[in-house]
């Protein structure tokens, strides 16, 4: 996670884009959201998911899911992250949920 966090620093600064703050949290219950509640004009989720996006190019992938990547897991998983995220939106702001999961 942390080389995806850095990766994407990179791809902002190639960007030109200078005001965005990166945050790795430890849960959908880390209390660093409660403390910036209503503080971000956008919010980008990158959700875990099950990875359905990527067969084209990792097509072994379908055959080593886990049991964490298990639908029963991931769907209550992704609803907390977004209604956490959500907390973190200004009225009037963008939440902007991102996964590779094809899966409604």
């Amino acid at each position: 996670m942390e080389g995806r966090r850095r990766r994407g620093a990179e791809r902002f600064r190639r960007a030109g884009l200078h005001n965005i703050e990166t945050r790795l949290l430890a849960s959908e219950t880390d209390k660093w959201v409660k403390r910036h509640k209503g503080g971000f004009d956008r919010v980008l989720v990158d959700a875990p998911c099950s990875g359905t996006g990527t067969w084209r190019r990792n097509p072994d992938a379908r055959w080593r899911a886990t049991e964490e990547q298990g639908l029963d897991n991931l769907v209550p998983l992704q609803a907390r992250i977004l209604t956490s995220a959500a907390r973190l939106v200004k009225p009037g702001g963008r939440l902007v949920y991102a996964t590779c999961s094809l899966l409604p």
